[in-house]
């Protein structure tokens, strides 16, 4: 059985993995929303989209990368 440690080690891989499978613009999306803190109306305004579809989006793309780390960690690893 793994430790927290270990299990949260595998998790942070797997989803590092899972980013990297996103999309250039998806990956710059999370960028800007939880790297550089950029709020949905300054996204949106970047990409010259609502603000409901950036919402939307990185609502799926968020959902994208859960099952794609579950699914990791259950196949065993990273």
């Amino acid at each position: 059985m793994k430790s927290p440690r270990q299990f949260a080690d595998a998790r942070q891989r797997a989803l590092e993995t899972c980013i990297g499978k996103l999309t250039a613009e998806h990956r710059e999306l999370l960028q800007l929303r939880y790297t550089e803190g950029s709020t949905i109306d300054m996204i949106a305004a970047k990409f010259s989209r609502s603000t409901g579809s950036i919402t939307m989006l990185l609502r799926r793309i968020r959902m994208a990368l859960l099952r794609c780390v579950t699914r990791s960690l259950a196949m065993g690893g990273a």
